[in-house]
This record gives structure tokens, C-alpha cells and sequence, in this order.
């Protein structure tokens, strides 16, 4: 992961260019009142997910991380911080994909 809040609240990630990253480029991972806005991606490995916001809650994307990866957005399956499985605390998400 490039960018990867984890456990945190009021995050903001705007207007900044990501390019040749490895793997996923912007990963929040159990984090509350989050967003992503005007955002550029630039990589082209085989797991190159722009954005992928996972167990989290409020979560704003607005516009699509500009990428040619392998998926612009990406909303993956509920984690604990042990890595276990728990029931999916996402709750109020909103994908904005017009610019």
C-alpha cells in the first residue's frame, strides 16, 4: 500500500499525483469521515487498485482516481486489526465519479 490511513477519523487525501506504485495506491483501513478528492494515479503493476477504502465508515470518493490500474475503486470486505474477519462496519459511503 502507498498511501494507507489506519484507525483513523477526518481524513482528508486531496489533490495529489501518485505514480508507479506497486499495489494499491490510496488503502484507509478501519478509519471514519473519509475523503479522497482529485486524486491522480499513475501505475501500471498487476494489483494497482486506486482507491480501496476497506472497513471503513463515511467515506467520500469524489471523482474517480484518474488511473489506467487495474481498478479505479475498490471497496474491499470487512478486517480487524488482527486481520480476522468481522462484521462490516461501512456504513455511509458515497462514490462521486463525475468531475
Amino acid at each position: 500500500m502507498f498511501v494507507q490511513p489506519y484507525v483513523c477519523e477526518n481524513v482528508l487525501i486531496e489533490g495529489v499525483t501518485i505514480i508507479n506504485s506497486p499495489m494499491c495506491e490510496i488503502h484507509p483501513v478501519l478509519c471514519r469521515n473519509v475523503t479522497v478528492r482529485n486524486v491522480t494515479v499513475s501505475s501500471h503493476g498487476p494489483n494497482n487498485d486506486g482507491c480501496d477504502p476497506e472497513s471503513s465508515s463515511d467515506v467520500l470518493i469524489d471523482g474517480a482516481p484518474s488511473t489506467p490500474a487495474t481498478t479505479a475503486l475498490r471497496s474491499s470486505p470487512a478486517a480487524t486489526p488482527t486481520g480476522g474477519g468481522s462484521p462490516d462496519p461501512r456504513r455511509t459511503s458515497s462514490f462521486r465519479t463525475a468531475r
